[in-house]
């Protein structure tokens, strides 16, 4: 009996820790595909939109967030104004209405009681860039680089950051995004 209970116990054991490693896993996977039912809202601001993937972002600091078991990504899906309903934000590729290039736009789609979306540009980029992610927030107070003011920030906001540049954090503030600057 004694062997049966230790079996058990052994087996649950292996399969949360089976569980937990494929989690770890999947971590940085990161979309190749805007989801279905948002890709409507973001052709109403970008042409052919297609999702940054993970093998256009800079080798060194993929290696770099993995080492050091950091969230960067180029897609977050949570709440970011409070609301309990989930919204999106993520760097997306279009091609460029003037010279047909590739230009890159960081977006926020906020999801409203009726199930559409409201869409932002947060800020766009005029050509594909490698070394821009996206970090999760939580809410917190936060320094302002230029201004030295305290900053509150309510929801969870999602932090652009360039890499070995500047960063800073877009958030919900009741009404609309903002945006300050936390590094240079």
């Amino acid at each position: 009996m004694r062997v049966i209970k230790l079996l058990s116990v052994i087996s649950i054991l292996i399969l949360l820790m089976l569980h937990f490693v494929s989690a770890a896993e999947n971590k940085h996977k990161i979309r190749s595909e805007i989801p279905t039912e948002i890709k409507a809202k973001v052709t109403t601001i970008c042409q052919q939109p297609k999702l940054v993937t993970e093998s256009e972002l800079d080798n060194d600091m993929r290696k770099y967030r993995d080492e050091n078991h950091l969230a960067y990504n180029t897609v977050i899906h949570t709440d970011l104004n409070g609301d309990k309903l989930l919204d999106w934000a993520f760097l997306v590729k279009c091609n460029s209405k003037e010279n047909k290039s590739i230009v890159e736009k960081l977006v926020s789609l906020i999801q409203k009681q009726s199930g559409d979306y409201d869409i932002y540009v947060l800020e766009e980029f005029p050509e594909l860039r490698s070394d821009v992610y996206l970090m999760e927030i939580p809410p917190k107070k936060i320094k302002d680089f230029d201004s030295n003011a305290i900053v509150k920030i309510k929801y969870k906001g999602i932090e652009r950051i360039f890499d070995e540049k500047s960063s800073g954090i877009y958030f919900w503030d009741d009404t609309k995004f903002r945006y300050v600057q936390t590094s240079d």
